[in-house]
Order: C-alpha cells, then sequence, then structure tokens
C-alpha cells in the first residue's frame, strides 16, 4: 500500500494499517492534514465509516472501487478521478451554495451548518448562537439544521 501511495503525492510515513476488534482484516488509513473541523467529531465520522466498512453495507454500491483502481484513477486523465491531495474549491463552492439554500430556508439553521462546518461542537454553537430555546430543543433545532442540509444536498447535488 505505502509503495503504491508514492504516485498519488501521499506520504507513505502517513499510511498505516489498523485493526479493528471483531475484524477479520485489517483497514488501511492515511492520514491528511486537515484544518477543518475538530480530532474528537473527525475520530468520530472516521470509526462510523470504518463501522460501515466492516459491516460491507456499501459493497452493492457500484461505485465501490478498490484502492489500486483509486490510485490508478487519480493519474488518469479519461477515468474521473478524485486527488483528495488537489484543491477543495468545488467542494467549498458546493458548501457555500448548500448553507445559501439553507438559509433561505430559515437563517439561524444557514448559520448553524456554517458553524458546524467551521468546527464547533453543538455545545459550542447553543453558547455562541442565542437560540431562544432550552437545552434539549437547542439540540433538536441543530439536528433538524442537519437533516435540512442532508435533504438539500441530496436533491441538489447527488
Amino acid at each position: 500500500m505505502k509503495e503504491s501511495l508514492g504516485k498519488t503525492g501521499y506520504d507513505p510515513k502517513n499510511a498505516e494499517t489498523w485493526h479493528f476488534l471483531h475484524a477479520m482484516e485489517s483497514i488501511p488509513v492515511i492520514f491528511v492534514p486537515h484544518k477543518i473541523g475538530n480530532k474528537k467529531e473527525n475520530m468520530k465520522w472516521f470509526n462510523r465509516e470504518v463501522e460501515r466498512y466492516l459491516k460491507h453495507s456499501d459493497f452493492t454500491n457500484k461505485k465501490t472501487i478498490s484502492l489500486d483502481k483509486f490510485i490508478d484513477n487519480v493519474e488518469n486523465n479519461e477515468e474521473c478521478g478524485f486527488d483528495p491531495t488537489g484543491t477543495t474549491e468545488n467542494e467549498v463552492q458546493v458548501l457555500d451554495e448548500l448553507i445559501k439554500d439553507v438559509e433561505s430556508i430559515d437563517p439561524q439553521m444557514g448559520e448553524i451548518i456554517r458553524l458546524l462546518y467551521t468546527g464547533y461542537t453543538k455545545r459550542e454553537i447553543i453558547k455562541k448562537i442565542d437560540l431562544n430555546k432550552g437545552k434539549t430543543q437547542s439540540y433538536a433545532l441543530i439536528k433538524k439544521a442537519q437533516k435540512t442540509a442532508i435533504k438539500i444536498y441530496k436533491e441538489k447535488f447527488i
């Protein structure tokens, strides 16, 4: 794996293989510097994705490809390759448009999504924005904002 990663621009020192409890296979892990979000939330996401992978819940998806195919596609102009070391300009534009769409429904929910994107925790958001609600209702509003953003994203961008 480390040898294959050399041609993608990754530093092979950042590649590891982790073994998870109750897993028959090891999971390749590549650490990429990321300025957005916080470590705790990123690790929660990572663990959810590993769990989903270990359950093989996405293997019926025809878009799933092997690591070798992924690496080959990065350098192949004829394939729709994705280079995770490349610019995220398109992703930022999509996110900005998504947030504007959420704001058009409810400006407060748009601000919640923007703060979540920049790495604020739900607790920090409740302190930062005056939601005029109790604690439970505030968490429910944050969850509603996330569901709204996901719904818009799926309708508009997928």
